[in-house]
Parts: structure tokens; C-alpha cells; sequence
């Protein structure tokens, strides 16, 4: 039996109408259906390439971002201070006082005793009263400003001149920070207990000058509950702390002071890696993501020819699910492909 064909033009304007209008539609859908199903297979592989350059080039880089930025704050606050000293020390007040207390001193004969000898004749007074304008001028320094628990200074012969606290001892000539001062023009020491604050703190110390020639020092303990307070002003989900290049914590956003400067304080996994990084990076672990900048917090020229570093480690710490909230939509697009992608293999 022959096909049955057409019988008029009508109808075969009407199958060719058909064949145009569906053909076109069925490629694609069977387009649509290759791309989905190819996009769905491989969804899994891109949202993890594409998570990795965001945790990579993103979240890290702004975790260690936070961490330099309070590294910074840091520094800028230990320069101020440094500058304040220097200009304490030029102060009008403080030369004279300590060449006059030099003179009274060599009248009295100390200069030509023994230290023990001079430490027993002011065992119980470090003062000798004889800088009266610059103890007044250094007492309201100390008011004004008072993170530093103590300042004083000394003569030529590095025995005390002015101090608005008691010291440990008169003679101050046997000290590093003192000799150190003296020869370099200033001095930072790093954190450690000082006797006669009795409080954790950075030691600064410069050399008082009379028209470029020494003439005595002056040191001023800076109480470390400065890098207590730059934690407290910064609110919100972050966390930081700020360690000593010995793992030694001296600050944390936690506020749990058993743990600053405790050997036995165990540390996160973000301090863990900041001490062995030896450079600024970041880590991203199950619970959370760690930053850290492991420049050391910079100090003003600590002598008169070059820089110096702290060797401060900072960490900043958020949680996984803050820090990586940005993904959060990336994996619901991703979950949208591939449930797409199912239920067309199953109609």
C-alpha cells in the first residue's frame, strides 16, 4: 500500500508549519537538557573551585587584613608614646634638673663611691629633692597620661635626679636600658615585670641632652593595658589577640587575664600558626578563621641610625559561619543546578 500524501496545498502548508515551529523547539530542549545535566555533573566541581579562590583570595586576605590594621593601631599608639618621652625630655625643666642634681651629687661626694655604698646612704628615699621644678613638671606628665605607671630621671652619673614614683634602686647606671639610652640616644625594652611600677609593662628610655651633649636619662614604663583598651574599642563578631614571639599572650579581646603572659596558657590553633608562620597569613579550620600579621609591632627608631621590632604577633578570629557567610548563597545556587539536574533524568 502507497502513503497517503497530502491532498491539498493546505494541508502542506500545514505539515511544513509544523516541522518549522517544533523542530527548532525539541533541539532545545534537547540542548537545555545536555546543558543542565553536564552543569548539574560538574556543579559539585565548580561551587569547591569556586569556594576555594574565595577562601583564598577573599576571606583569608581580609582575616589577615583585620589583624595588620589592629597591628598598625599598635604601632601608631607605642610611636605617640615614644614621642611623648622624647619631648619630656627636652623640656627645660628636666635639663636643668638633672645638671643641678649631677652638681649636687659630685658636691656630696657619690661620684666618687662605690654603688653599694651610695645605694645604703638612700636606702630609703631614691629621691634627693634636688630637681624640685622637674619632679613637678614630671607628676603631671604622669596625670596626664596614664598608661605610664612611672617616669624619672637621672643624671650623668645615673643617679636619680626626679621621680614620681620610688624606685627599686638610686643608682641607675648598671641597667641596660640606661647605658643603652645613653650610648644610642633611646632605647625600647619589650615586655616584662617591673619592680618598681609593680606592673607588666614596656620600658622607654631616651638620653636627655643639653645643646648635643648627654646629660642624664629618663625612662618611663609604659603599662601594657594599652593593647587591652585598642581590643576593647573593636566591637562585633571578631576576636583578637596579640602575643609576645615567645607565645607569651599579653592581650586578648576574651579579657581572661590568667592566660596574658602564663607559659602554661594553651594556645588556638590561629596563635599555633602564627608563631610557626614566621609571615602574615591565615588559616581556615572547621570552626573558625584565623588572621595574623607576624611583622612585630614597630617601634620608633630605637637608636639613632635605624628601626627596631617588637616581634608582636596579632590573630584576629571569627567563626566559619560568619566569616564564610558570603558562600552561603553560592551553595544554595548550587544545590538549585543539581536538583534541577535530577529531576530531569527522572522525567
Amino acid at each position: 500500500m502507497s502513503a497517503v500524501r497530502p491532498s491539498s496545498i493546505g494541508e502542506k502548508l500545514l505539515v511544513r508549519s509544523i516541522a518549522i515551529a517544533v523542530v527548532p523547539l525539541l533541539l532545545l530542549a534537547i540542548v537545555v537538557f545536555v546543558g543542565l545535566n553536564r552543569l548539574s555533573s560538574n556543579a559539585d566541581r565548580q561551587f569547591e573551585d569556586t569556594r576555594a579562590v574565595v577562601e583564598n583570595d577573599s576571606v583569608l586576605v581580609t582575616s589577615q587584613e583585620q589583624a595588620q590594621t589592629l597591628q598598625n593601631e599598635l604601632d601608631l599608639i607605642i610611636d605617640e608614646r615614644i614621642k611623648d618621652v622624647q619631648e619630656w625630655a627636652r623640656n627645660s625643666d628636666v635639663v636643668d634638673g638633672v645638671i643641678q642634681s649631677g652638681s649636687w651629687a659630685a658636691d656630696e661626694g657619690l661620684t666618687s663611691m662605690d654603688i653599694e655604698a651610695v645605694e645604703a646612704r638612700f636606702a630609703n628615699n631614691k629621691n634627693p629633692g634636688q630637681a624640685f621644678d622637674a619632679q613637678t613638671y614630671l607628676v603631671d606628665e604622669q596625670l596626664q597620661n596614664p598608661f605610664f605607671t612611672e617616669i624619672f630621671i637621672t643624671d650623668g652619673n645615673g643617679f636619680n635626679a626626679a621621680l614620681t614614683n620610688q624606685t627599686s634602686d638610686f643608682v641607675q647606671s648598671d641597667e641596660e636600658w640606661w647605658n643603652e639610652a645613653w650610648d644610642n640616644g633611646i632605647f625600647l625594652e619589650n615586655v616584662e615585670f617591673d619592680d618598681s611600677s609593680q606592673s607588666w609593662s614596656l620600658t622607654v628610655a631616651v638620653r636627655i641632652e643639653r645643646r648635643g651633649f648627654p646629660v642624664g636619662v629618663m625612662k618611663a614604663t609604659l603599662d601594657i593595658e594599652f593593647v587591652t583598651a585598642a581590643l576593647e574599642n573593636r566591637s562585633g563578631t571578631i576576636k583578637y589577640s596579640v602575643l609576645l614571639s615567645d607565645g607569651n599572650i599579653i592581650a586578648e579581646s576574651t579579657g581572661d587575664t590568667t592566660r596574658y603572659l602564663n607559659p602554661d596558657a594553651v594556645l588556638t590553633e590561629g596563635q599555633q600558626a602564627a608563631l610557626a608562620a614566621n609571615e602574615p597569613g591565615g588559616l581556615i579550620t572547621d570552626d573558625f578563621v584565623y588572621g595574623f600579621s607576624t611583622r612585630g609591632v614597630e617601634a620608633l627608631e630605637t637608636s639613632e641610625d635605624e628601626g627596631d621590632s617588637l616581634g608582636w604577633i596579632v590573630v584576629s578570629e571569627q567563626s566559619a559561619e560568619s566569616a564564610l557567610a558570603p558562600l552561603a548563597g553560592l551553595q544554595q545556587l548550587n544545590d538549585d543546578i543539581k536538583s534541577s539536574g535530577n529531576s530531569l533524568r527522572t522525567t
